[in-house]
């Protein structure tokens, strides 16, 4: 699952980057450190790099990856041979590989000189520091993709923090439960709230059948969430009610806004939820007819 939104967000962010940039760098941690019997993440972000080699023979990228051990990045460096000769890709795409702990990234100094996307698949290992994690991906263009096992430690609060004093202010916070019910949790962060919006799309958008349902942390009710492109409301309702529950009055602007940056939810869902609470008059609105609009003044009846 988690993959398939690495895949799905690498073919957004790579040409985006390179729009702007002359040069971009794709790091890896804890890579080879997957189960096994299933493709490597940096294999399948390979074979999105190689739609792009009209790009790539331009504009250089870098696969910079550091995984535990030399025998699994020795068996990735294997796969990625093989899909690079499959799929013809040219040599601007330069792979690096080295062991050590996952924020070794650091010291790829020259690589990542340019635009960062970081994914660290922490489950089942000890995440990284915040402020190592901010000092890779923070700077223009650069994204953050994480996976660790749900506590109760406050690690995604920090983290959040420490992006956004990096730059990489729009974050978004989603625990992925199991049938087992077993819970992980997958942080996404960008300097672009269009980049945010995106990732929102691709998270509603994935395999409604794949035996995972989400969670939104700030829910306080803890609702699990079937997938769906037009999800189950309910925690989002809450939240603008709590938000509205000192009696002041918000435009739907600010709303939409609040939905985006601090639940999981995107900005049309906020106007689904408004839309949903007056028509039950839990919420009131100036002016009182007509269309929805941004400016709409909105507060609790």
């Amino acid at each position: 699952m988690t993959h398939e939104l690495l895949v799905r967000h690498l073919d957004a962010w790579i040409p985006a980057v390179l729009h702007g940039s002359r040069r971009a760098c794709y790091a890896e941690g804890y890579a080879g450190a997957g189960a096994t019997g299933t493709e490597a993440s940096a294999v399948a972000a390979m074979r999105v790099f190689g739609e792009f080699g009209d790009l790539l023979a331009k504009k250089p990228l870098v696969m910079a990856l550091v995984g535990p051990t030399a025998e699994g990045l020795a068996a990735i460096e294997a796969d990625l041979a093989t899909v690079r000769s499959e799929l013809q890709i040219p040599d601007g795409l330069e792979v690096r590989t080295r062991p050590g702990p996952a924020l070794v990234l650091l010291e790829e100094a020259d690589a990542l000189a340019a635009p960062v996307f970081a994914y660290l698949d922490a489950h089942g290992a000890q995440p990284p520091p915040e402020g190592d994690v901010a000092a890779v991906v923070g700077r223009k263009g650069g994204e953050l993709l994480l996976r660790t096992d749900s506590t109760d430690d406050g690690y995604p609060r920090s983290l959040r923090a420490a992006l956004g004093r990096a730059g990489l202010g729009s974050t978004c916070t989603v625990e992925i439960v199991g049938s087992d019910s077993t819970a992980q949790t997958l942080i996404f962060a960008s300097g672009s709230a269009k980049s945010l919006e995106k990732f929102k799309d691709e998270l509603w958008a994935l395999d409604e059948y794949a035996g995972i349902r989400y969670r939104d942390p700030g829910d306080d009710q803890g609702a699990l969430l079937d997938i769906s492109l037009e999800p189950h409301l309910g925690p989002l309702r809450r939240a603008l009610l709590r938000g509205l529950g000192d009696g002041s009055s918000q435009t739907l602007a600010n709303l939409r806004a609040f939905a985006v940056s601090e639940t999981i939810y995107r900005a049309a869902d906020a106007t689904r939820a408004v839309s949903a609470l007056l028509h039950s008059g839990a919420l009131a609105r100036e002016p009182a007819e007509g269309r929805l609009v941004p400016t709409t003044s909105l507060r609790a009846a």
